[in-house]
């Protein structure tokens, strides 16, 4: 089956109304290399084997491409099946998930333990909320501007197995669907020295603190403290 070459600007279009210009872009590109790969095989479109994606993905590593954008093509081509097989395009069952290469990174200039030693130590004598704030991020996973957005409410207590064969109870932060990255609403615990950290925070500076902010960390004007403000206090403690 020839599909029109419109039909790759109007699955371009669709992208546009729920993705980066970007990603756009880039998952457009999958599918026109989709199509090709699919035309060089001669596989039609109508009876397409389940494992297409992962075929197509074996297919653009042979040829050099890199594991990051294998992943960005199959994905992207998985899209566009998945956008055709919604307007009756194509028929089928569910497209499985591609089995992709595993992505490796080396991390750029990892901080020593003397490095984040002398951090904390730096950011030790901040003023508050930010010197609270910035001591938490090594403790707790969060991305800057999660952890400006948590309300007191966002923290909760959970007990878990120790290896003495008790509990010991943990803090926690949950970070909602309104401020989390990709829309998914997760807990996290806090390490120990985060537990300590916070504790510490709630039963001094943050208590003394008018009553009414509900934010974990309240700036003078009632809102929380912003990313920016956060990341002008790093800047300065680097």
């Amino acid at each position: 089956m020839a599909l029109p070459s419109p039909m790759i600007e109007h699955f371009r279009a669709y992208l546009r109304s729920n993705r980066s210009e970007s990603t756009a872009q880039k998952y457009a590109q999958a599918a026109e290399k989709l199509l090709l790969f699919c035309a060089q095989q001669r596989l039609p479109l109508e009876s397409l084997p389940p494992g297409i994606i992962t075929i197509f993905a074996e297919y653009l590593r042979a040829n050099g491409l890199a594991s990051s954008s294998v992943h960005t093509m199959a994905y992207g081509a998985k899209k566009f099946l998945s956008w055709l097989r919604a307007r009756g395009i194509i028929k089928g069952d569910e497209f499985t998930d591609p089995d992709l290469p595993r992505i490796t990174h080396e991390l750029p200039n990892v901080p020593t333990t003397d490095d984040l030693v002398a951090f904390l130590s730096a950011t030790a004598v901040q003023e508050e909320p930010q010197r609270t704030a910035i001591l938490l991020l090594p403790f707790c996973g969060l991305r800057s501007n999660e952890l400006t957005k948590l309300e007191l409410s966002a923290i909760s207590k959970v007990n878990a197995p120790n290896n003495e064969g008790g509990t010991t109870a943990h803090l926690c932060l949950t970070v909602t669907s309104e401020t989390a990255k990709g829309g998914v609403r997760r807990v996290v615990p806090l390490l120990p020295d985060g537990n300590r950290i916070l504790m510490s925070y709630l039963q001094t500076w943050r208590r003394a603190q008018p009553n009414g902010s509900t934010w974990l960390f309240p700036m003078p004007d009632g809102g929380p403290i912003s990313n920016r403000t956060l990341r002008h206090y790093v800047q300065r403690i680097r």
